[in-house]
């Protein structure tokens, strides 16, 4: 009996899916439910900017991250979004400060651990969750954020200049939003525009960006900031930085550090954007 090709990929998908589950996951899960030390092996001084994901020719195996990717055929669009994360300035910024949070200088090791699991593929546009985490607990030493390979399998996103199809008669690039759904007619300032929505590793670059600033704000990274800079430290009134975000329930803090990557990612396309508010009367 032949079997199918696409019987033969599923099988080994699911086979990998599982091996990694039982080495990875099961165990360290358990771990991260205890406020024991994480045991790393020890570092003389903390990984700073693209070492902190990437060692010579892999991911870095003594950073405070550990990547895992459940498909290897996802490796590849994985690297792409962490690289476009340790390129811009706000990805370098949180990697840096994570890392220096974590090192405990008279150890000279890091106390805290953080998993990039990527589980699945995201076949949608900005309108489906491409990240999560799950434990708020401060004082966890292990945190395990879930993540989703991007991709956009919308309709063509056109760049100022380029030669639109028959009947198109607006630039569809900027047009879409995050968040994509404003409830509360008040909150409009908390949406902001999605330049780089077919850029694969742009989005996932965001992402892991959102995803890794809850567990600096989680771990004290906003009041530590504000302390740093010698402003008041205001009521926090969410856990991780945001809540219902359709309701534009964001911390002031957290959200300013969306919004500046956001700008950031959207740099590459400041006519289209400018020409999309024109459109829209903003």
């Amino acid at each position: 009996m032949i079997v199918p090709p696409e019987k033969r990929r599923r099988d080994i998908y699911q086979a990998f899916v599982k091996d990694v589950f039982n080495e990875n996951v099961e165990t360290a899960r358990e771990e991260a439910k205890s406020t024991e030390e994480v045991k790393i092996p020890v570092q003389k001084r903390p990984l700073l900017d693209r070492r902190v994901i990437f060692s010579d020719h892999d991911f870095a195996e003594d950073s405070f991250l550990k990547v895992l990717v459940s498909f290897p055929p996802y490796e590849q669009d994985v690297k792409n979004g962490l690289e476009k994360l340790a390129n811009t300035a706000s990805g370098k910024w949180l990697l840096n400060t994570l890392s220096l949070m974590f090192f405990d200088s008279q150890k000279g090791e890091y106390t805290v651990k953080v998993y990039l699991w990527f589980k699945e593929e995201i076949q949608v546009g900005v309108d489906t969750e491409c990240g999560e985490i799950k434990r708020l607990d401060p004082k966890l030493t292990e945190y395990w954020l879930y993540l989703k390979i991007y991709r956009w399998t919308g309709e063509k996103v056109y760049a100022m200049g380029e030669k639109l199809p028959p009947g198109q008669t607006s630039i569809l690039r900027c047009g879409d939003k995050w968040p994509p759904v404003i409830i509360d007619e008040k909150n409009k300032d908390w949406v902001m525009r999605v330049c780089f929505i077919d850029d694969n590793a742009a989005m996932m670059a965001e992402c892991i960006y959102h995803e890794l600033l809850h567990v600096w704000f989680i771990k004290g990274g906003a009041d530590k900031e504000r302390q740093e800079k010698g402003l008041k430290i205001p009521k926090r009134k969410y856990r991780s930085g945001h809540e219902e975000y359709t309701l534009g329930k964001f911390d002031q803090d957290f959200h300013d550090k969306l919004k500046e990557m956001n700008a950031e990612l959207n740099k590459p396309f400041a006519k289209e954007l400018e020409a999309v508010l024109k459109e829209s009367g903003k």
